[in-house]
């Protein structure tokens, strides 16, 4: 199953203010290209979780995540409980350094069509690499809109 890491080092960036934009799930249509929708929805045992409408190559995924937010690590973690695709589950975590933040994501997940996992695989990395990039772009982008609004 493939595992992929992206890191975005975010120079001057506080991280409470990137943990703000990326704990705020139903933002994400806002900005993000290829996520069509997020709705907050109940899941068994009174957990949180997302329901996700997203183009992969053309095409909509759908899931519903479990999200759990760890506010004083400013972490996440969510995982596929029903959907499209065999398995996405991952984290995101902003990380305080010296000159600002390191936000990073990891995510695991199987398309779930494995006589074509040679062809799919390597076209489900570029997509989710590509999605996540312009996620961690965008939330340092509007870290430094806030903070130059608060100045």
């Amino acid at each position: 199953m493939p595992r992929i890491v992206v890191e975005r080092p975010m120079m001057g960036a506080d991280p409470d203010r990137v943990w703000s934009i990326a704990r705020d799930l139903l933002s994400y249509p806002n900005f993000m290209d290829q996520v069509l929708s997020v709705e907050q929805c109940e899941i068994p045992g009174g957990l949180s979780g997302t329901a996700w409408v997203v183009l992969f190559n053309g095409n909509e995924l759908r899931w519903i995540e479990e999200d759990r937010f760890f506010e004083s690590e400013r972490r996440m973690t969510f995982a596929q409980i029903e959907g499209d695709l065999a398995q996405w589950s991952g984290s995101f975590v902003a990380i305080a350094q010296q000159e600002g933040t390191t936000a990073r994501y990891e995510i695991d997940f199987d398309l779930g069509v494995p006589a074509l996992a040679d062809v799919l695989n390597p076209l489900g990395e570029r997509a989710i690499r590509s999605n996540c990039e312009q996620m961690l772009e965008e939330m340092d982008v509007r870290s430094r809109v806030h903070a130059n609004s608060d100045a």
